[in-house]
């Protein structure tokens, strides 16, 4: 019987990353085996996945947001173990890239005895100065071409049947925290897409910050003027990016991948 591989995510109108994310793995898995967690409706999720399974959730409430994201995940990743061996679970801008010198698809590398979840080495793919925003139906690895490696996106991706995430690892007892498998498998990268297209960021971060006024605004209205709602500021990430782009480079080849074959430009910081 052959291995069946899914791939699932949760967004919040961020179009330009799923585009991305269904391009990049419907070629791989088949659309049919993708999942897409809406959180909140939002009709264009459906023709930006048109053949993916497309769930929607209520936006209501952003109070402990990462701990009800994660249970929602696990709880729907629980769901689909009876049909799956595999779930790869990555955030939408989020795309798990594989050296063909080492793996010719996701089938042959999670067919290696790992333990319940595997991990990757994770790059921040950006965008240059002078480059143009990359539309929607273009693959990003056809566009950008520098990277910074980053310890914070080398997390797990995928995940076994009994396996559930945790932040960016996966969730071990104390009891079997020393005999736990950590497998980071080589040629095996995560290449987190936030700041590949300036464009798309600003639109988040426009949208982002819309949802958070709103929240305060019924927070007040709730419980009085003083009261501010817990929010995270979403402009930092761009303030960090525009530093990013000021610092000189020093260029490897260090990837060549059948998803990315480019020189990467790290940035010496």
């Amino acid at each position: 019987m052959s291995m069946k591989i899914c791939a699932l995510t949760m967004v919040y109108r961020d179009h330009w990353a799923l585009s991305q994310w269904y391009m990049h793995y419907s070629s791989q898995l088949g659309a049919k085996n993708l999942f897409v967690i809406a959180h909140g409706r939002d009709d264009k999720i459906q023709n930006i996945c048109p053949e993916a399974n497309v769930i929607t959730i209520p936006r209501d409430e952003l109070d402990r947001f990462d701990y009800v994201r994660a249970k929602i995940m696990n709880d729907f990743h629980s769901t689909l173990t009876d049909e799956y061996d595999w779930t790869i679970r990555t955030d939408a801008d989020e795309l798990i890239c594989l050296d063909p010198s080492h793996y010719s698809s996701f089938v042959e590398l999670l067919s290696k005895r790992w333990g319940p979840a595997v991990f990757a080495l994770g790059f921040e793919l950006v965008e240059e100065q002078g480059q143009t925003p990359v539309p929607m139906d273009t693959c990003v690895f056809n566009e950008r071409t520098a990277a910074l490696f980053t310890g914070h996106y080398s997390k797990a991706w995928a995940f076994r049947q009994d396996a559930r995430a945790l932040r960016h690892g996966m969730e071990v007892g104390k009891k079997r925290a020393s005999r736990a498998n950590f497998a980071m498998p080589e040629g095996v990268y995560l290449a987190h897409l936030k700041f590949a297209d300036t464009a798309a960021l600003e639109k988040q971060t426009h949208i982002a910050k819309k949802w958070q006024v709103q929240k305060v605004l019924e927070c007040q209205e709730q419980h009085g003027p003083h009261h501010m709602s817990k929010t995270r500021d979403s402009s930092v990430g761009l303030g960090l990016f525009k530093v990013f782009l000021g610092k000189p480079r020093a260029t490897r080849h260090i990837v060549n991948s059948a998803s990315i074959q480019f020189v990467i430009q790290i940035a010496v910081l």
